[in-house]
């Protein structure tokens, strides 16, 4: 190390201990703010993507954003739950359509994200939702369902964060959500 760099250290070390400090102090203050005081974000002219939307929190998604004014896409291996969940979508007076995809196949969710910028336009809040859960024990579930399992938990958000990316990215304006479970933690009951 040339001995200039030995001057950088002490700095660099002080400033991130300032990031640090800064970040916790704004987060104690945010701590200490009501929820209710805090700005909200205005969805109202984003197109939201539901993954999963059909049914159970998907379909609450869907609906609550629907509430909010944005423009609902449905994805849903269910064609018919997710026809129900956008007639629901516009009885509230909202924008929403429905998709039939499998998220687990990359080239659906492809060409099903093309056909979604077609006629909806891009994309710029995606909720991944979609997911199944076995309910076995690992050594009593079957290598095709496991292969299930982590092809729609897991690889399908590769696929589809990989089909919007570049539009939210290019307008630097969106958001990726991922819906995760707890169930995994729980025993699986016999």
């Amino acid at each position: 190390m040339q001995p200039i760099e030995y001057v950088f250290i002490p700095f660099s070390f002080l400033w991130y201990l300032f990031l640090i400090l800064w970040h916790a102090l704004i987060g104690l203050i945010f701590a200490f703010i009501p929820y209710a005081l805090l700005p909200k974000k205005d969805v109202s002219k984003d197109i939201v993507l539901v993954t999963g939307g059909g049914s159970g929190f998907g379909r609450l998604f869907a609906l609550e954003f629907t509430k909010l004014g944005s423009t609902v896409v449905i994805w849903d291996i269910n064609l018919t739950g997710a026809e129900n969940v956008v007639k629901e979508c516009q009885e509230l007076g909202g924008k929403a359509f429905a998709y039939k995809v499998d998220v687990s196949n990359s080239e659906n969710v492809y060409k099903t994200a093309d056909d979604v910028r077609k006629d909806v336009g891009d994309v710029t809040i995606l909720i991944n939702n979609a997911g199944v859960v076995a309910g076995r024990y690992l050594l009593d579930a079957p290598d095709h369902l496991i292969h299930k399992t982590l092809d729609i938990n897991i690889k399908s958000h590769f696929w589809t964060v990989k089909a919007f990316a570049r539009s939210i990215l290019d307008n630097n304006h969106g958001h990726f959500v991922t819906i995760a479970s707890m169930a995994v933690t729980m025993e699986a009951h016999k």
